[in-house]
């Protein structure tokens, strides 16, 4: 008996630190020449690290994040890249948002110049974010346009891009919309399925695609609802790991549903026993365990599967992407960070 129990605590001290990381990370500023405030990010694990961001500005970094080129397109000061779709060294699009200037770019030679591929002057056309499933279906979205989620799709790589009528997408709820905080209210998973997150109303929820965009469902979550209020940012690990973050930008100190985490697609919701240190409009997956969020009053970190969290900085940051060893971070003003290891005690 005694044996037993005895092998029985070993088990349990096992499983319990499982998920405990092996490495811990810290803040680190970069010192830079980038000036302005981007949102967008794409960190990817072929070295192509990119943001986009403010006054039609965008950032390359060829050599893993040790130095960073800030460049601006021709003409392009007043547009806002919220959200960047990285196909390759080369090549990647930036999403606009903006009444009036809702717009997709195009480089095929790593920003030396960039083409114009979509216009949208709808009244009400707002755009949130851009991604792809595979190297000639895409997918971009916005707030709804006369009670319906704006989404708009590309079978030809990205060269033009419309909207499908046979698409069967859930009616928009009143208000609600997207934020395009940090380029990650769309997340595509894989060649098939994707998420687009939503807030501004009186549920917030996510919609879930599992046929590469051809139909929708819609998925309540328990997240801080109404005005301002909603999912900012989240990731997916897998189709079925996935995290969502956000509260209200006029309330960066509150903690009330503001986090919560699925592991089974977004059927069902679980919430953090220590939850981020108020509202995030940035959240990454290092490994399936470490998840870093971020917002205007800090960074937190979590390295059980978004139960715990703890706060590892106070500086404010907008964006963060990983590929699973680097770990960036963007804000306003022409702010990078980058989370490195911690020295072992």
């Amino acid at each position: 008996m005694k044996i037993t129990l005895f092998l029985s605590f070993l088990l349990l001290i096992a499983s319990c630190t499982s998920k405990t990381a092996s490495t811990t990370y810290q803040l680190q500023l970069i010192d830079s020449n980038v000036q302005f405030g981007h949102r967008g990010i794409s960190i990817d694990d072929a070295s192509n690290y990119w943001l986009s961001g403010e006054h039609g500005s965008f950032v390359v970094s060829s050599d893993k994040g040790l130095t960073w080129t800030e460049d601006t397109l021709p003409g392009g000061q007043h547009f806002d890249f919220r959200d960047i779709a990285v196909i390759s060294r080369e090549e990647a699009f930036m999403i606009s948002s903006g009444e009036n200037k809702a717009i997709i770019v195009h480089t095929l030679d790593a920003g030396k110049s960039w083409s114009i591929v979509h216009t949208d002057t709808t009244p009400g056309c707002f755009f949130n974010g851009i991604g792809f499933f595979d190297e000639l279906n895409g997918l971009a979205y916005g707030d709804q346009v006369n009670g319906q989620i704006d989404l708009l799709f590309t079978n030809n790589g990205g060269k033009t891009w419309s909207h499908n009528n046979a698409v069967k997408v859930p009616q928009a709820l009143e208000g609600e919309a997207g934020f395009a905080a940090s380029g990650t209210g769309l997340v595509i998973v894989n060649e098939t399925t994707a998420f687009i997150a939503q807030g501004n109303a009186s549920k917030t929820r996510i919609l879930r695609t599992n046929d590469a965009g051809e139909t929708w469902q819609a998925l309540e979550t328990p997240m801080c609802n109404g005005t301002g209020s909603g999912i900012y940012a989240m990731d997916f690990f897998n189709d079925q790991l996935g995290i969502v973050v956000g509260g209200n930008w006029e309330h960066i100190n509150d903690t009330t549903d503001i986090c919560y985490i699925t592991k089974n697609g977004g059927q069902t919701w679980e919430k953090p026993i220590r939850s981020p240190y108020g509202y995030r409009s940035g959240v990454s997956f290092i490994d399936e365990n470490t998840i870093v969020a971020c917002g205007r009053n800090g960074v937190d970190i979590s390295y059980d599967q978004g139960q715990h969290w703890k706060s590892i900085s106070s500086e404010g940051f907008y964006a963060v992407d990983s590929d699973g060893q680097n770990i960036f971070l963007s804000g306003a003003s022409g702010k990078l960070g980058q989370l490195i290891p911690s020295p072992k005690r």
